[in-house]
């Protein structure tokens, strides 16, 4: 049994860490520096509104969207073509668990707004989100997320191997692969990782 290649899963390789770079950073982010007092209502609504405004859920679902097409396309390199299934598995092991966790990334975005910015600021700023210079802006912070995330990326590599590890040992183990396939695909991720790495 033949594993793809993965000599041209470097380009997907490196979207996928960095979206999951930006992911783990902002949920990191959000959880060191969270106060634990609570914002009045109003600011609060401001807070959610601006939220909603400045696209922060459509991103962020974007995001997650790009990050696991990206991550189906190496593991399509990855696995043997006769094992796709273990290809899903792997991706939707990762999707559930991202996906369990952005409403509360998105809530304490939203809380964050709300304790550090004073309901003037936040009517000022959502002002700004809806003027045509704010819309405009928004249209272009894609490919400026994009840039700086993909800059970001290398601070996550490290860390992959772990993860990726351990999501392909739960979905070899929902499809009972053989230890030679787990060896396989384990040892084509790791030529991957390597590829990124050098």
């Amino acid at each position: 049994m033949q594993c793809r290649p993965a000599a041209q899963s470097g380009v997907v390789l490196n979207k996928f860490l960095a979206v999951t770079a930006a992911l783990f950073i902002a949920s990191g982010a959000f959880a060191q520096t969270a106060p634990s007092d609570q914002p009045d209502p109003t600011t609060l609504e401001l807070a959610r509104q601006l939220f909603a405004a400045s696209g922060g859920q459509a991103q962020a679902q974007a995001s997650l969207h790009g990050m696991f097409a990206g991550m189906g396309k190496l593991m399509a390199q990855i696995v043997p073509s006769d094992r796709g299934a273990i290809a899903q598995a792997f991706q939707a092991d990762m999707e559930d668990a991202a996906a369990s966790v952005m409403p509360q990334i998105w809530d304490l975005s939203i809380r964050a707004y709300a304790r550090n910015l004073s309901e003037k600021e936040l009517r000022d700023y959502l002002a700004w989100e809806q003027s045509e210079s704010g819309q405009s802006i928004q249209r272009k912070l894609p490919l400026l997320k994009e840039q700086l995330i993909e800059s970001e990326a290398p601070i996550l590599a490290e860390m992959m191997p772990r993860l990726m590890q351990r999501s392909l040992e739960r979905a070899c183990d929902i499809n009972n692969c053989t230890p030679e396939e787990r060896r396989s695909i384990g040892a084509q991720m790791a030529k991957a990782l390597r590829g990124q790495a050098s």
